[in-house]
């Protein structure tokens, strides 16, 4: 079925993006208080799904914010070819992704407090931020680097966040797993880089410096489904050629279809985070305009 929308953009896209905004918005809590109405209910299986795990684990809502920044990554390739078709050079494409990256950034730092001008520091990283500066990274790569080479960087990037995420902080005691808050490398850089800055001041950051990194491979691999099939032939990427087979255009359609069903299974919750599926919903990467954190606990981002 052809879900293409007369203005150009893809049906199925921005359903997922609704659903996902309906979680961010606050539906977690509307099905907490419906829980809470039966006997038990607050115990319940489907009640803890509508919270973040402490530390590590895994639930429904821990997979709200990925699935965030992964949709940014899978529009990302109709957006940049939307705007290779209307003649924008790359320096133009770019100065829009950075734009972008910046007015995340500074909105972050608006929640975080910057604009109501009290004494003391203000927390460094914000979910806005993240997204802002992950999306721009992999859409860099996008517009550098072939398919083949950005795999290469995304395993590459992943294996040494993982072989660094096995070194115990120095700060903690003799004997302490590297997988626990007391023992977490990612964790003591935050805690010692931006002291007074951070969410848990003296313990951890969520969307702290090292976990950025798989971030936006997550926002790569938004790409990777964004970009096969292919928006356009490999060979427009360089003239311009903007082409969307119905065929290719379907696959990716029932692709998208097949991931806002699986979000419901406990299977969806391991894909999505086994491939870092983190989305960005209205960040101008659509298909028409043309990022809860992938880990806020280290040990999950060990364990996949």
């Amino acid at each position: 079925m052809n879900n293409l929308q007369p203005n150009g953009r893809l049906a199925s896209l921005d359903a997922l993006r609704g659903f996902d905004m309906l979680f961010i918005a606050g539906l977690a809590y509307l099905i907490r208080a419906i829980c809470c109405l039966f006997t038990g209910g607050e115990s319940c299986w489907l009640e803890a799904q509508m919270h973040h795990v402490a530390w590590d684990g895994l639930t429904h809502h821990d997979t709200i914010f990925p699935l965030f920044i992964f949709i940014a990554g899978v529009s990302f390739p109709f957006s940049y070819a939307k705007q290779v078709s209307v003649g924008r050079t790359k320096g133009q494409i770019y100065l829009k992704v950075f734009w972008r990256a910046a007015m995340l950034v500074f909105l972050g730092m608006i929640c975080n407090g910057l604009l109501k001008f009290q004494s003391g520091p203000h927390r460094f990283f914000s979910v806005l931020e993240r997204i802002g500066v992950a999306g721009m990274l992999a859409s860099i790569l996008y517009m550098n680097f072939k398919p083949c080479w950005r795999i290469v960087i995304a395993a590459l990037i992943l294996a040494v966040y993982g072989a660094v995420s096995f070194i115990v902080a120095p700060d903690a005691p003799a004997g302490t797993s590297p997988h626990c808050v007391e023992g977490s490398i990612a964790a003591y850089i935050d805690r010692t880089l931006f002291a007074g800055r951070i969410y848990k001041e003296g313990v951890y950051e969520p969307e702290g410096l090292l976990s950025t990194f798989p971030a936006v491979v997550t926002a790569m691999l938004g790409n990777f489904t964004g970009e096969y099939p292919s928006p356009l032939p490999r060979d427009c990427h360089r003239t311009g050629l903007v082409t969307l087979a119905s065929s290719e255009q379907e696959a990716v359609e029932q692709f998208l279809h097949a991931c806002r069903g699986w979000l419901f299974s406990r299977d969806a919750c391991a894909f999505l985070l086994d491939n870092r599926c983190q989305g960005l919903s209205e960040m101008g990467f659509s298909a028409e305009g043309g990022r809860h954190e992938f880990h806020r606990h280290l040990p999950a981002a060990q364990v996949h």
